[in-house]
């Protein structure tokens, strides 16, 4: 294999590791995202509980 080949091969396999290692914290904001969203939900639906046991 040519230099060039291997310059190339070597530079599309950093693009990769940058696009992983873009695409990984992107999915960790992702996860905080949803578990604040359950945590919102589940104290939702908590009070919303109360409040029907409120009514009964």
């Amino acid at each position: 294999m040519t230099n060039y080949k291997l310059a190339y091969i070597e530079h599309t396999i950093q693009l990769l590791i940058s696009k992983l290692e873009k695409v990984q914290t992107q999915t960790g904001h992702v996860w905080r995202e949803l578990d604040s969203i359950q945590s919102d939900l589940y104290a939702l639906s908590r009070v919303y509980k109360d409040f029907i046991l409120e009514q009964e």
